[in-house]
């Protein structure tokens, strides 16, 4: 009948359409499971700089790289005297790569269980690149991961003005 007459322009256009959204829902799908890599990739290149890197013996407020002590970077610091929120986070990855979690925690409370949340980061970024990859959602939502940047900053500031106020 007439419910079944379909022209084969008709045909066309609908396969066209269907093949433009495969080609951009396969197009985004490679491109979240690249994200997922690179951070994989950033997640590993920060373990390695902390395993690499050790503080100076004579001041805990320097970090050695095979022998040379590098620079101070905290602009904060040079210019104002005065610690800046993230003072401490590369000193406390660092001792918690070498297995020294009591002086992580002294130095920087936080940059001790950010450390610990890198470490995990990389097998559960892994996971989900094959997940995404599969075809399947990311198992972290975008307000999941709002969330814990939310989180990790409040806990950086809370225990920045701490210091200063003690």
């Amino acid at each position: 009948g007439a419910l079944c007459d379909v022209d084969e322009t008709s045909v066309a256009i609908v396969r066209n359409r269907i093949g433009a959204t495969e080609r951009k829902t396969v197009t985004a799908m490679g491109f979240r499971v690249i994200i997922q890599l690179i951070l994989l990739g950033i997640c590993a290149i920060i373990l390695v700089l902390a395993a690499s890197l050790e503080v100076t013996p004579d001041s805990t407020d320097k970090v050695n790289l095979g022998g040379w002590t590098l620079p101070e970077l905290c602009q904060s610091k040079r210019i104002f005297g005065i610690d800046c929120p993230g003072c401490g986070l590369t000193r406390s990855f660092i001792y918690m790569a070498h297995g020294e979690a009591s002086a992580a925690f002294s130095i920087h409370p936080t940059g001790a269980l950010m450390f610990v949340g890198v470490v995990i980061a990389i097998p559960f970024l892994a996971t989900n690149a094959i997940w995404i990859y599969r075809g399947n959602r990311s198992l972290v939502s975008e307000l999941g991961i709002s969330v814990i940047v939310l989180v990790v900053t409040v806990m950086i500031a809370v225990q920045w003005i701490f210091r200063l106020v003690t």
